[in-house]
């Protein structure tokens, strides 16, 4: 088929060149041969006349339309999916297909074992690819869905406060935030004032922009707490590491906490404030909307939060 001139198979093509950034890796996604791939490369370098692709530092780097053509790409050919698959009813059993899901690592850590137990009952053959969340930003609009469809995933699981407001959300489990110091920390006791919270040094996860736009940043900031931050790291679960054996704070989700607990040598300790809780949501991409293969993945995953 062609539209302005253009075969929409090379599409395909485009999308792989640009995910991969090698001809080689390209065509083996896509089954071709190398040369097939370079000769639709040359058709759509004339068609778009651009380079999409060129070499720098030695590797092949988008140009800014490739850029550009990416995401609207990616969402393009995940509705084109949807639509060839939609008179065909999923079967789990039979399904051998790659899902992605983007969420924290606290989510990957302790609720989608669960998932992947389920999966492995049902679907077999399916894989389920966990890939960290790394841009939600509380000032944009779009939040979750534009995370989800930038990145070409077919569901998230982040906090209420990130989801879009645009696609709908449902809600799995409930967290809380608690503290934990290290089991040797002869400054805190039981309990911490929030004199010692404010004055201890404390270490935070973060995969936003700023410490300040972390969930319980925002919630303390509005709370009038101060945090004297002494370290930030990129996950929850490299807090250990730097509370072990300092006089550091790490203020973190209490199933986390208390599995640390049992197995590091650190203390839950309560935190000297009104209580941190989160509701952990799961959001489907737009683009997979009417998908019967990710209507059912999002069944399953709600399942699973069943009494978590």
């Amino acid at each position: 088929m062609r539209l302005k001139g253009l075969d929409l198979n090379l599409l395909v093509v485009l999308d792989a060149l640009l995910t991969e950034r090698s001809v080689s890796r390209a065509a083996l996604r896509i089954g071709l041969k190398q040369s097939a791939v370079s000769s639709a490369l040359g058709r759509l370098r004339e068609h778009f006349d651009d380079a999409l692709l060129e070499w720098r530092n030695r590797q092949m780097t988008p140009t800014t339309l490739g850029y550009e053509l990416q995401s609207t790409l990616r969402t393009l050919l995940q509705r084109a999916d949807v639509i060839a698959n939609a008179n065909h009813a999923f079967v789990p059993a039979d399904a051998q297909q790659e899902f992605v899901v983007l969420c924290s690592d606290y989510v990957a850590q302790v609720f989608m074992p669960r998932v992947i137990a389920r999966l492995m009952e049902a679907a077999p053959h399916v894989s389920l690819s966990i890939r960290p969340l790394i841009s939600l930003l509380p000032r944009a609009r779009n939040l979750m869905g534009d995370e989800i469809e930038r990145r070409g995933a077919h569901l998230a699981i982040a906090p209420k406060e990130f989801t879009s407001a645009d696609q709908p959300s449902i809600d799995l489990f409930h967290e809380t935030f608690t503290c934990i110091v290290s089991r040797d920390n002869a400054l805190v006791g039981k309990t911490l004032s929030t004199k010692q919270y404010s004055t201890l040094p404390h270490v935070i996860a973060t995969f936003m922009d700023s410490a300040a736009n972390t969930v319980e940043g925002r919630r303390l900031e509005r709370a009038g707490v101060a945090r004297k931050v002494d370290v930030i790291v990129p996950n929850f679960l490299l807090v250990p590491e730097f509370v072990i054996g300092t006089e550091r704070i790490g203020t973190v989700p209490s199933r986390l906490a208390l599995d640390w607990e049992r197995t590091m040598p650190l203390r839950v300790v309560p935190a000297p404030f009104a209580a941190i809780d989160v509701w952990e949501t799961l959001q489907v991409s737009a683009a997979h909307a009417g998908d019967p293969a990710v209507e059912w993945l999002a069944r399953t995953i709600v399942d699973c939060a069943s009494g978590f």
